[in-house]
């Protein structure tokens, strides 16, 4: 994203059109990644050595196609 929008992470997710959350319905966790699926937005993480780090939001499922993300971590 900070590649992308040429700013600072915080700064430029700030400025994206995301959902807003609402409440948890499920979490999935498999291994090292997770899913986290919410009333309105479904987004996905990783576990790093730091901690778990969101790699997807604002992610759309698509029927037989994986998710669409508005934001995606590389």
């Amino acid at each position: 994203m900070e590649q992308s929008a040429k700013r600072r992470c915080a700064q430029a997710i700030g400025e994206q059109d995301l959902p807003a959350a609402g409440a948890v319905r499920r979490v999935d966790v498999y291994g090292g990644q997770a899913r986290v699926v919410l009333d309105h937005d479904t987004v996905f993480l990783a576990h790093f050595p730091t901690g778990w780090k969101v790699t997807a939001a604002g992610c759309r499922p698509r029927p037989q196609r994986p998710y669409q993300c508005e934001l995606k971590g590389g």
